[in-house]
């Protein structure tokens, strides 16, 4: 199980990545701070957010949502955090795929198992092949480059 100072250091470099404040007209979220979007936080401020706000509501509605504290390792706790934020939970099934788990859409024991023990540059990879299918996406180059921030 990730100590706190590891599942704060997680959720810490999550902010870092994902930056201040954006309202990106193609961006579906719409205004964004730290990742956090008005789309799925209507009843936030945005513009308001901290940074500490922004690592609490990570550690509680990712990393500990779905279990990822309890993992061994937190190399690949952060990369699959990290996905997760980035993705939402269309993330899991490609991530599934990756593990060859059952593609239930549910990170349960059998995907968090296979996480802990996964080669961390091939959730990467995963994760990469996950977004070639996005090719037209806007986002696309920078979403690319936060994997290479993550070591791919």
């Amino acid at each position: 199980m990730l100590t706190q100072d590891q599942q704060l250091a997680i959720v810490a470099g999550i902010v870092d990545r994902e930056g201040g404040l954006v309202d990106h007209p193609r961006d579906t979220g719409g205004l964004t701070k730290y990742g956090i979007s008005q789309q799925a936080y209507p009843q936030l401020d945005i513009r308001k957010l901290t940074k500490a706000d922004a690592v609490a509501l990570y550690l509680t509605d990712y990393l500990r949502r779905y279990q990822l504290h309890r993992l061994r390792s937190p190399r690949n706790a952060e990369i699959v955090c990290d996905w997760l934020v980035n993705s939402g939970p269309l993330a899991i099934k490609p991530l599934q795929r990756a593990l060859r788990v059952e593609t239930d859409g549910v990170i349960g024991p059998t995907t968090l198992s296979a996480i802990d023990v996964a080669d961390p540059r091939e959730l990467l990879r995963a994760r990469l092949d996950h977004y070639v299918t996005m090719v037209s996406h806007p986002f696309l180059k920078g979403w690319v480059h936060r994997l290479y921030q993550l070591g791919l």
